[in-house]
């Protein structure tokens, strides 16, 4: 069977990231951003944000938290990965977690963080995070593996 995991928001950083580390030293970010949406009420549209948990693992989440800051519009690609478990209630809890793999930035100048000239400008035109580009404006994060972007095993 064939399939496809994939997600695309664009929004604004509404918080700093904030990073920590396993064990083994990997990195696991954590963000939101808001999403506009267009919501009719009555006879006129209004633009309502719509806020997401991102996580991003590895190399992601140490890119994500040294050049995403609150207020930044950029653009992520995820996976999505939901789960299952029970509280301490005995309660079943269900959640969905949003695996970062890519990130953009849409408009970086304007926050005022210096972010790689490989991550400005328009979205069709910016590689992902393990391309590297060779560009820089300040320093740039090495080229990422496969293994740099795996959530990190409980094992």
């Amino acid at each position: 069977m064939v399939g496809l995991n994939r997600a695309y928001f664009i929004g604004t950083c509404g918080n700093d990231p904030e990073a920590r580390h396993t064990t083994k030293g990997i990195t696991i970010t954590a963000f939101s951003i808001a999403v506009p949406e267009s919501v009719k009420e009555g006879d006129t549209y209004t633009t309502k944000p719509t806020w997401l948990r991102l996580t991003a693992f590895g190399k992601n989440g140490d890119y994500v938290a040294k050049y995403c800051k609150k207020g930044m519009k950029i653009a992520v690609e995820c996976s999505v990965h939901p789960s299952k478990w029970v509280n301490k209630e005995g309660i079943t809890q269900y959640s969905t977690t949003l695996r970062v793999d890519r990130v953009l930035w849409v408009n970086s100048k304007d926050a005022g963080n210096p972010v790689p000239a490989a991550a400005q400008g328009r979205i069709e035109d910016m590689p992902s995070l393990d391309e590297p580009t060779g560009q820089e404006i300040g320093e740039q994060p090495p080229p990422l593996t496969d293994d740099d972007n795996r959530e990190p095993s409980s094992g």
